[in-house]
């Protein structure tokens, strides 16, 4: 019962992780677009 218990909370951290990741990657996309777009643009 505790190595499954521990299981889900290391699996539900990874998620956690793995979707904070993505959220961070997205934003730092968006940063650069924009940076980029008014450096573009005059």
């Amino acid at each position: 019962m505790v190595l499954a218990d521990l299981g889900r909370k290391i699996t539900s951290a990874l998620r956690s992780l793995s979707n904070a990741t993505i959220i961070n990657e997205e934003v730092c996309n968006t940063v650069w677009w924009l940076r980029n777009g008014w450096k573009i643009r005059p």
